[in-house]
């Protein structure tokens, strides 16, 4: 492969966007609304864990990510133009991940792109394009993903901002 085919691959899943299919972040359905799982796919557990300890460490507070279904899907609706999404609904709250995507994801960016999305579902945060003054994004909210390797790079900056800015 090319240096430009593998420049033009990392811009691509660098700047992957959370979830062009819906207006807003937080994808609400009415009470017609049913959800395809009544649990989550085991291997988001370690994430979910990690996401709930990183927030008792940051705000002294206990915080559970139990009831918040993960799982991995490459339709919603019909569509197929996303990464990740989270779905609230009266009777529960899904975070469905693209399942094609997530096979090509390092660790610490199936990291960053579980808790943007447990973001957006447990803390009720919207995206944050905030950029700092070399162009960085200063939020794992940010409307286009944090890569693996800037997420670790800046893991304690983005956590903080993750569970206090809102």
């Amino acid at each position: 492969m090319s240096w430009k085919n593998l420049i033009f691959l990392f811009i691509v899943f660098s700047f992957a966007s959370c979830g062009e299919i819906i207006e807003t972040d937080l994808n609400f359905k009415d009470s017609s609304y049913v959800s395809s799982f009544t649990t989550s796919d085991p291997q988001f557990d370690k994430y979910k864990r990690a996401f709930e300890e990183d927030y008792y460490v940051e705000t002294g507070q206990v915080i559970s990510t139990e009831a918040i279904h993960i799982n991995l899907k490459d339709k919603v609706d019909d569509k197929n133009s996303y990464v990740g999404i989270c779905i609230i609904w009266p009777g529960g709250r899904d975070i469905i991940i693209k399942e094609a995507y997530w096979k090509t994801l390092s660790e610490f960016s199936r990291k960053a792109i579980v808790y943007h999305e447990l973001g957006h579902c447990a803390l009720g945060r919207t995206h944050d394009n905030s950029l700092d003054e070399d162009g960085r994004a200063t939020s794992i909210m940010n409307q286009y993903l944090i890569a693996g390797s800037q997420f670790y790079s800046y893991y304690e900056q983005y956590i903080r901002e993750l569970f206090t800015e809102f």
